[in-house]
């Protein structure tokens, strides 16, 4: 692996016929973009040599959760991010995100926990 892990690299790959963007750091794979000012769009994560797409409708549960969760508290993001960040530290860890995903979603399947979970883990460390 090119570069630290607090560095983003993407190297080209070919997975079932098409060319996608891996970083084998976290093994989250990416789409390449096709029009220059782009970024890479997350697809999905290696998984012994195969593609495993993310489904987006956790994504969106996620997002309406937090929009609801948001609006019913009347916090502002922020807020609610240094509500969870137990040990303020400005990052949260995997115990943390669990338990604000668990408030956002309480109808979140442990897979669903874990899942965004490792969506939310930018830096791949937990």
């Amino acid at each position: 692996r090119r570069g630290g892990a607090s560095e983003w690299y993407l190297e080209e790959v070919s997975l079932n016929s098409h060319r996608y963007l891996l970083d084998r750091h976290t093994l989250r794979v990416y789409t390449t973009p096709t029009d220059a000012g782009q970024w890479p769009q997350l697809a999905g994560r290696l998984q012994d040599g195969n593609l495993v797409r993310f489904e987006r409708a956790q994504e969106q549960r996620f997002i309406q959760g937090l929009d609801t969760y948001l609006k019913s508290q009347q916090a502002r993001l922020k807020d609610v991010f240094d509500s969870f960040d137990r040990d303020h530290r400005g990052s949260l860890d995997r115990n943390d995100v669990a338990a604000m995903l668990r408030v956002v979603m309480p109808d979140a399947s442990a897979g669903d926990v874990q899942y965004l979970r490792m969506l939310l883990d930018l830096d791949g460390d937990g």
